[in-house]
């Protein structure tokens, strides 16, 4: 072949052409496809037409690529071919079409007339979008539809903020690392009915910053290839949900991926009422990562009580004591039939910004009015969200009686308004807020409105329907510390001596035993704690520096033995195990109600 120049072109443009075409169509195979009568038959038939060497007037120049775009069109419309066969039918015409533009032939490019019979169509597309662990992970795909469908995959990293968050660095399929150079998976075959894959998703490079990711997966018509029916999903704020709508009414379907830092499980205890104080406490803390399962949390915590004061074990606690809460504001009274219209007139419906996560049950707990401050609710304990409901009977106490509703307002109503749903900048969190209404079954004072209120939540489902955390509770524990004291004075046939410390224990319900203590009166129990040091208690001492103490049976006891005490304790430990089957999407701290299963004993009337 000379080096003619036909046109806008020569060999160099034809050599340039097939090399961006159909060479590597053809040397992905390999021999015999590579080499002659392949590869150097094909690109030397295409020359000899080109140039002229052989050929008929609509068989050379300009006219021989708009020929062989027909040609092949016709074959890849009517004839059954393999995956290569296609590749390399679909790459022959990409050539012509090449050669067509960088030649300056005159004319539109020839283009293909598709036969719709023969479009193979991407059916689904099915990748687990929930967030991804902030330490990483691979996810497998599935791309599912007709054989020999064709595609393109890019999946692109975007950062969230800062000057760099418009741009993005690409998914390399071969190594499984992100590169700033474009790359994904190109011209890719479906062998079969589905395409499987994996995506490996790197640690965060913060812990403090999530990360975006855009998965496209991109049909051409000259991949003979388009995507099924578009079937469109919303989220209740009415955005479009784009990874649950499936199909596509244009060449992409898109998902997103966001990669969030792990969220922090606290649990401790909790007085909401401010029944069971303490001096201290602590609590358990883990990590885990967002839609994610934890298979399981052993917890352990203490609690240790206001001085001067004991605890005493009620009963044990059960999944329904753990709560969480949540803190919002209260907006304006809403009154409906039923309220109290007198002076003080109070209301038990209540606007609020954010209704968001609150369902029938959660409960708010009493605050004190104050009516310089217009701040408080008076409620009488808890109150409890609930619907308010107004009936009358019909033909009561006849077999045809029937109720007829009066009123029926609901615990928590939308008002119809969708919610708002929104993304942290930094975290890439998303969160909702739902404006509202919600009835309680108590009437709160005029003076609750612009409150910043507690709602708690209690048990499981309760939990997670206001935090989307998915909780199982096990094995919950309570368990007093022992306390043990010394004589320092020996009583013969007397309910009275003194002891070193009395820190802990509480008239007629601690409860003694120990070397010397009558066998026949089984842990006689204390009837009077007296102080032996004027009668006060120093904060952060051990406890009263030293006591009297009265049993309600006589003993004979030896000075400078150790006595043991049971019923009541400064400390309690409280143990279980939390199986999480998902992860909500922010901090979540955890309590158990102490209020529900312990009682914090008065200090002794005799101190």
């Amino acid at each position: 072949m000379s080096n003619h120049t036909y046109f806008c072109c020569n060999l160099d443009t034809f050599n340039n052409n097939l090399e961006a075409t159909v060479k590597p169509v053809y040397k992905a195979q390999g021999p015999p496809n590579w080499g002659h009568p392949g590869y150097l038959a094909f690109s030397a038939n295409m020359w000899d037409h080109w140039t002229g060497v052989t050929g008929g007037p609509n068989t050379t120049g300009c006219a021989w690529w708009a020929h062989q775009v027909t040609h092949w069109t016709t074959q890849i419309n009517t004839q059954t071919l393999s995956a290569y066969q296609l590749q390399l039918k679909l790459a022959k015409i990409a050539f012509a079409q090449l050669m067509h533009t960088s030649c300056c032939c005159p004319g539109p490019v020839p283009s293909i007339t598709y036969n719709p019979s023969a479009m193979k169509t991407i059916n689904s597309f099915n990748l687990d979008t929930k967030y991804i662990k902030a330490g990483g992970e691979t996810r497998s795909f599935t791309i599912s539809g007709d054989k020999h469908s064709r595609f393109n995959l890019e999946i692109s990293r975007l950062p969230l903020t800062g000057p760099a968050a418009s741009n993005s660095d690409y998914y390399n399929f071969n190594t499984g690392l992100f590169q700033s150079t474009k790359t994904g998976l190109n011209d890719e075959f479906m062998g079969e009915n589905s395409y499987n894959g994996d995506i490996t998703f790197p640690v965060l490079a913060d812990l403090t910053k999530g990360v975006k990711y855009e998965i496209n997966l991109l049909v051409k018509d000259k991949f003979y290839t388009k995507h099924a029916e578009y079937i469109e999903v919303r989220f209740p704020d009415n955005s479009i949900d784009i990874n649950s709508s499936t199909g596509s009414n244009s060449n992409v379907v898109q998902k997103e991926m966001y990669q969030a830092p792990d969220t922090r499980i606290t649990i401790g205890g909790l007085s909401p009422n401010a029944t069971v104080t303490k001096t201290g406490s602590d609590t358990h803390v883990t990590t885990a990562s967002i839609d994610k399962p934890v298979v399981n949390i052993p917890f352990e915590f203490t609690w240790t009580v206001t001085p001067l004061r004991s605890l005493t074990i009620n009963r044990q606690p059960t999944a329904n004591d753990i709560t969480a809460k949540v803190t919002r504001s209260i907006g304006a009274a809403v009154t409906i039939d039923g309220d109290t219209i007198t002076s003080p007139v109070t209301c038990r419906r209540w606007s609020m910004a954010d209704i968001d996560g609150l369902q029938p049950g959660m409960q708010v707990v009493t605050s004190a009015i104050d009516g310089s401050a217009g701040t408080g609710n008076g409620f009488t304990g808890s109150a409890s969200i609930k619907e308010y409901l107004d009936q009358t009977t019909i033909f009561e106490g006849q077999e045809n009686e029937y109720k007829v509703d009066n009123t029926r307002i609901p615990g928590v109503d939308t008002l119809g308004e969708k919610p708002t749903i929104t993304r942290d900048a930094t975290t890439k969190v998303a969160t909702s807020v739902q404006t509202g209404n919600i009835t309680f079954d108590q009437q709160a004072s005029l003076h609750w409105a612009g409150d910043s209120v507690d709602i708690y939540a209690y048990g499981p489902q309760a939990i997670k329907q206001l935090t989307k955390y998915d909780f199982e509770f096990s094995d919950l524990a309570v368990v007093l510390t022992d306390i043990t004291t010394t004589t320092t004075t020996a009583p013969s046939a007397s309910a009275t001596f003194d002891v070193t410390s009395a820190v802990g224990l509480a008239e007629n319900i601690s409860t003694v035993s120990g070397i010397g203590i009558d066998s026949e009166a089984i842990n006689p129990t204390i009837t009077r704690i007296k102080s032996l040091a004027s009668g006060t208690y120093t904060t952060g001492a051990t406890g009263y520096p030293a006591g009297e103490l009265t049993l309600g049976v006589a003993q004979t006891l030896e000075s400078g033995i150790t006595l043991s005490f049971g019923g009541t304790a400064l400390v309690a430990t409280l143990t279980g195990n939390i199986k999480v089957n998902n992860i909500g999407p922010e901090n979540l701290s955890l309590y158990l109600d102490l209020e529900k299963f312990l009682t914090m004993n008065a200090a002794p009337a005799s101190v």
